[in-house]
Formats: structure tokens, C-alpha cells, sequence
């Protein structure tokens, strides 16, 4: 059998997989494991691997219930299935303790911009990145921006929603127009 060998490395780092990995079984059962794990589905658990590396195929089923759970703690009403899918690093943080710290951390600073509760925990779920650091201080300074800019319109989705709420659909969807940077 001769199996065509694939490129699952980052962009730009050139890593491939051992060769004694290049089993298409053993690919495909690790991609069932992660997204079994994750909740991710199958048809985008690939496209993780391209975003992230190999070091996803690599993932243990227990560290990713470690991200998985850190998420749901930090956020409990999220989709980390969905923060995952759309930033598959988180799974390859190395201390899950500096997620849950990082977050809490990012959090603060959201809320130190006056965004209510219920806005931090969708720009968090929308844009999982800012977990991670990921557009460092030109990304906070957007949003602050952003922020200040549509203070009034931001009241007014927020109004009525408890701190642990969740806004409706058509503010999460004005919400996601305005703040979130898909990147």
C-alpha cells in the first residue's frame, strides 16, 4: 500500500508527521478522538489540524477534556466545542492553570472597558484568541475603541440581561457585526 504522505505542520514550520504515523488509520482514529473529545465536528476537525499543527493528531483524549472543562468554567453558558473549532491552539496549551488565569485576566481587562458581563463572554466565545493573547494590545485597543464608540448600543442590548444571561439572538448577532474581528 502506498500511502501518500500529508503535511499536517502550521504554515511556515515545515513539521510533518513521523513516518511511522503515516498509518491512515491511525490519522483517522485520532481525528475521531478529537473530535469525540471536543464535540468538533468530524468535516472540521482537519481543518484544526492545518490551523494548529500536528500537535493536534497528538492530543490525548485527557488534555483535551482539561481545555475543554477549563473553558466551560471560565464561560459556563459557551460553546467551547465552538471556541475550540475556531481556535484550536487552546488545545495545545501546555499548562491549563495559565488558560484559566489568562482568561480570568482577559476578562478583567474587557470589563475594565465598562462591556457588561454578557458582551465579555460572547467576544471571548467569538474571538477565543484573545484567551491566548492573540492580537496582543491592538486588538484590546479595537475593542475599547469599539466600545466607547457604541456605548448607547451597547446598553441598550444589555439591558434586561442578568450578568450570567445571555443575549437574544438578534443582539448576539448586532454584537458579532460590530465587535468580533474574525481572523
Amino acid at each position: 500500500c502506498n500511502l501518500q504522505k500529508f503535511n499536517y505542520g502550521k504554515y511556515g514550520e515545515g513539521e510533518v508527521l513521523p513516518d511511522t504515523h503515516m498509518d491512515a488509520r491511525w490519522i483517522a482514529g485520532r481525528l475521531c478522538v478529537v473530535s469525540r473529545v471536543t464535540g468538533v465536528g468530524s468535516e472540521n476537525v482537519s481543518t484544526m489540524v492545518e490551523v494548529s499543527g500536528v500537535g493536534i493528531l497528538e492530543l490525548e483524549g485527557a488534555a483535551a477534556m482539561r481545555v475543554m472543562l477549563a473553558l466551560k468554567a471560565l464561560i459556563p453558558n459557551a460553546d467551547a466545542s465552538h471556541m475550540v473549532r475556531v481556535e484550536p491552539d487552546l488545545l495545545l496549551v501546555d499548562d491549563v492553570a495559565s488558560l484559566a488565569y489568562g482568561g480570568a485576566d482577559t476578562m478583567r481587562t474587557l470589563r475594565a472597558m465598562s462591556m457588561p458581563e454578557p458582551c465579555v463572554r460572547l467576544l471571548l466565545q467569538e474571538e477565543p484568541g484573545l484567551l491566548l493573547g492573540k492580537g496582543g494590545l491592538v486588538r484590546l485597543e479595537q475593542v475599547r475603541a469599539q466600545t466607547e464608540e457604541h456605548r448607547a448600543n451597547i446598553e441598550a442590548i444589555c439591558q434586561g440581561v442578568s450578568d450570567d444571561g445571555w443575549l437574544d439572538v438578534n443582539s448576539q448577532r448586532w454584537f458579532t457585526n460590530f465587535f468580533c474581528g474574525y481572523y
